[in-house]
């Protein structure tokens, strides 16, 4: 609905504006949260301008203190790390489970 136009304001949290592809003209920030980091930040952040259609988005932030700001837009990310290691043992019991339900 939101792609197609009908829906005209999406209120999301991080893990929304992290986890699907949703572009929007304007991103706006709301309040500070222990949960905003730089990596958060820049996620909703880059959901801001629709890519092939506007040139530019646009970033609103409200309630955020200058410092934290700054530091959300200029601190260097974290690596993201998978947090489910693939071992052999692992693929052989996918491969159990899979063949048990063919």
């Amino acid at each position: 609905m939101f792609r197609y136009g009908y829906l005209k304001v999406v209120h999301a949290t991080s893990t929304l504006a992290q986890g699907i592809n949703m572009p929007c003209r304007t991103a706006v920030f709301v309040e500070d949260s222990m949960y905003l980091t730089p990596l958060v930040y820049r996620q909703m952040m880059g959901r801001a301008g629709r890519r092939g259609f506007d040139n530019e988005g646009t970033v609103v932030v409200f309630d955020v203190e200058p410092q934290k700001l700054a530091h959300l837009a200029l601190s260097s990310l974290t690596s993201l790390r998978p947090e489910f290691p693939l071992t052999v043992t692992l693929a052989l019991r996918m491969a159990t489970v899979y063949n048990t339900r063919a």
